[in-house]
């Protein structure tokens, strides 16, 4: 099955409130939503977005000043379940902005790729393993250097009651983040485990 839809809306003023119809001011968002499904099995989603927003740049000082960036984002998601057991899924996403540091400097661009890759593996109904998450984020302020962003995890999640209403939860990961702009690198590895409960009430009619 193959679907499309595409629409255009209001963009937002540069103090971030929503442009309404009455205003004169024109400055559009559009947006493109491509799918197309295999089956139940899987499917592959394609999206693009492009828009401009009046930005506040340096709000306070004296140099203030406003300007007009043009922000670009396209991204592909897909997965696809095999023998109704492994799930693979994976992510690519791309994103440009035009940035203005000072008044009446150069443009610079703002520019961030990422990546995701997952693949999870359900062992029977109410418990699930997560074999192995991997997230990339490459960024660049021109004519700066490129960085990036990366983690990785893996874990279970397993369901204590029929009703899945209680489920147990262990995940282990390791993220390591840099700043585009300082350089600056920050890691941290953590083991996280808890019990969500959530209330459910039934009722005989």
């Amino acid at each position: 099955m193959f679907a499309i839809s595409a629409k255009v809306t209001n963009g937002l003023n540069a103090d971030g409130s929503e442009i309404l119809f009455d205003s004169v001011k024109n400055s559009k968002d559009y947006w493109v939503d491509a799918d197309y499904w295999f089956g139940p099995d899987g499917g592959v989603t394609f999206m693009a977005y492009h828009g401009t927003k009046d930005q506040i740049q340096n709000q306070g000082d004296p140099d203030q000043f406003t300007y007009r960036p043009n922000i670009r984002r396209y991204g592909v998601f897909g997965n696809y379940l095999f023998f109704d057991k492994l799930d693979v899924s994976g992510r690519v996403s791309a994103k440009r902005r035009r940035l203005v540091g000072r008044a009446r400097h150069p443009l610079t661009h703002f520019l961030s790729n990422g990546y995701r890759a997952e693949v999870d593996y359900y062992i029977q109904t109410g418990f699930a393993c997560s074999l192995a998450r991997f997230d990339r984020l490459n960024q660049s302020i021109s004519p700066g250097p490129a960085v990036h962003t990366q983690a990785w995890s893996v874990g279970s999640e397993k369901a204590l009651t029929d009703l899945g209403n209680v489920v147990l939860r262990a995940t282990y990961g390791y993220e390591r983040d840099q700043d585009p702009v300082l350089g600056t690198v920050t890691t941290d590895k953590a083991f996280q485990y808890r019990c969500a409960v959530d209330v459910v009430k039934e009722r005989e009619i």
